[in-house]
């Protein structure tokens, strides 16, 4: 695979480098006449941000991670769940994400920091998270906060 990785110890400041690559619109190799399709779902795995180590800021911890997934086939996105503290990692492929955790992991496995995917499951065909569902057949006298404090 030809990807550029950025290990922690040869970069200090990953925001800083993040920002500079996506002022260059040259290295997004993109065509800005490219018909973009939206995709809305997304697969997804995660890195716990205490586990990672190298840098002090969550901002840098995010821009080492996503300086070496975005050029991943199929990456979507990273975002930081406060409440989880965890770094998310979107892909539009359940087999995508799959082999970026496998490649990450692979790169980086003299180190403290794991990426690992998301639980998913079938239903219907589709492919759903753990943290997605319907409440069915409730009655509609039931209370609210007893349903919130069930789940």
């Amino acid at each position: 695979m030809d990807h550029k990785w950025y290990p922690p110890s040869k970069i200090k400041k990953p925001s800083k480098i993040l920002l500079d690559i996506k002022k260059h619109p040259s290295c997004n190799n993109v065509s800005i006449h490219a018909y973009t399709e939206e995709k809305v779902a997304t697969y997804d795995a995660f890195i716990s941000i205490n586990d990672i180590d190298h840098y002090n800021t969550v901002k840098d911890k995010i821009s080492f991670i996503e300086l070496n997934v975005r050029n991943m086939s199929d990456y979507a996105g990273i975002e930081y769940n406060a409440k989880d503290k965890q770094i998310i990692i979107k892909n539009y492929v359940l087999g995508g994400m799959r082999r970026m955790v496998h490649i990450f992991n692979h790169y980086f496995k003299t180190s403290n920091f794991k990426m690992i995917e998301k639980k998913y499951y079938t239903l219907h065909g589709q492919r759903i998270s753990s943290r997605e569902f319907k409440i069915l057949e409730v009655p509609n006298n039931t209370d609210k906060n007893a349903i919130e404090s069930s789940i």
